[in-house]
């Protein structure tokens, strides 16, 4: 099983699509530190899907400005602690449903939400991680009060209930 992919994605400028990429590598524990090189990336779906042992991602989504579908991207990854703390980056953002889906290791899920702004998919985007210990009524505030409305949000915190602010979200959010 792969076990380690190159420092960057150097060369990889004009990948608009790396659905299931890494899907399945179990054995994968790192990425490069950065999301340059992937400007023209617009779906990352599944890409990381089931990654059990990686344990780290990029400290910001700088470099992912095109991306516009990314769910199941890290569904899975068990071993992911966290996530960068601001979401900007992903201005094109609209799918992100199940992005972090059974990410049971988890315990954050940012603080500042504005890359998040054309998101109007985010149904079971934190489903299943039981080790959320962030503000997710702070994220549930942005989303539903945003201008660009969410339409899909069944199941976006179910099970985070060790989550600050978890009783304070309405139930068709969980």
């Amino acid at each position: 099983s792969l076990t380690s992919i190159p420092d960057s994605w150097e060369g990889l400028g004009a990948l608009t699509e790396s659905s299931s990429m890494f899907s399945g590598c179990t054995s994968l524990t790192s990425i490069p530190d950065s999301w340059e090189g992937l400007g023209s990336l617009t779906k990352s779906s599944n890409m990381f899907l089931g990654c059990t042992s990686l344990t780290s991602i990029p400290d910001s989504w700088g470099g992912l400005g095109s991306l516009n579908v990314a769910y199941n991207t890290f569904s899975g990854c068990t071993s992911l602690t966290s996530i960068p703390d601001s979401w900007e980056g992903l201005g094109a953002l609209t799918e992100s449903n199940s992005m972090f889906s059974g990410c049971t290791s988890l315990t954050n899920c940012g603080t500042t939400f504005t890359g998040l702004a054309k998101a109007i998919n985010v149904r079971s985007l934190f489903d299943g991680c039981t080790g959320m210990r962030g503000d997710i009524h702070a994220l549930y505030v942005y989303l539903s009060t945003k201008p660009i409305a969410v339409s899909y949000n069944t199941y976006c915190f179910r099970n985070c209930t060790q989550a600050v602010g978890y009783d304070l979200i309405p139930s068709n959010w969980k």
